[in-house]
């Protein structure tokens, strides 16, 4: 359960930093550089070798996935 709760802090977190980004930089290169940042994620995978480990990378990785849909939704409405 405890693993669990590690990735849901990362998913709910995302979206306030996201917010935080937007406007400070623009709406593609905060798109650009999280979705590098999944992939450098993806690598830490294969270092990680506990639960624990894993939990850490995958709540990292949410957190930018949801910084991802945050910004593409703002980007989306400015440009409709």
């Amino acid at each position: 359960m405890f693993i669990i709760i590690i990735i849901i802090i990362g998913s709910i977190a995302g979206p306030r930093i996201g917010a935080a980004l937007i406007g400070r930089s623009t709406d593609l290169s905060i798109i650009i550089c999280s979705s590098f940042f999944i992939g450098l994620c993806s690598l830490l995978l294969l270092a990680a070798n506990t639960p624990t480990m894993h939990a850490l990378v995958w709540a990292l990785s949410s957190l930018v996935q949801s910084v991802i849909v945050v910004t593409y939704f703002t980007y989306r409405q400015s440009v409709t």
